[in-house]
């Protein structure tokens, strides 16, 4: 199969998909939103606009997956880095409810680069399992937790206190 799948919205669109379907196709997100309803096992190439984000809702996992842009990727359900995967996350995160896990068992910290990792309300969330190396961050009343098997490096100042467990 060949070819991409282009959204241009004004409002969003819906991907409903279980855990036995993947997407595969490249994704390019030029204005609006992508819904995904997973579990859906994310193994393409997205490319999100500055005004488009992709919301995910349920448990993803990134299996050799690269996201980048000027958009924003919205956690309302987890994202789980494969086990032995190469994963680009070079988008700004927006943590509404979701935490960004491992699936891994074998200790070794799968490293994602994003441009900010947010949470833009009053959510708790957590990193698990992941090193996360971030330009920006702005938590504006929620809490973020960064469990023992993990780590988060943050390039300027941080606007609210984390906590580490």
């Amino acid at each position: 199969v060949t070819g991409a799948i282009n959204v241009k919205t004004t409002g969003s669109v819906s991907i409903e998909s279980d855990a036995t379907s993947s997407i595969i196709l490249p994704v390019n997100v030029l204005q609006g939103s992508l819904v995904l309803n997973g579990p859906t096992p994310l193994k393409n190439k997205m490319a999100l606009a500055s005004n488009a984000n992709v919301v995910l809702n349920g448990t993803h996992t990134a299996i050799n997956c690269d996201i980048s842009g000027d958009g924003t990727l919205q956690l309302v359900g987890d994202l789980s880095i494969a086990t032995s995967t190469s994963c680009n996350i070079d988008v700004n995160v927006d943590l509404i409810g979701g935490n960004i896990l491992s699936d891994s068992t074998d200790s070794v910290l799968r490293s994602l680069n994003m441009k900010s990792i947010n949470i833009p309300s009053d959510f708790s969330n957590q990193i698990s399992g992941v090193s996360i190396r971030a330009l920006n961050a702005s938590i504006t009343s929620g809490t973020l937790t960064i469990a023992s098997d993990a780590k988060l490096l943050i390039l300027s100042d941080l606007m609210a206190p984390i906590q580490n467990s």
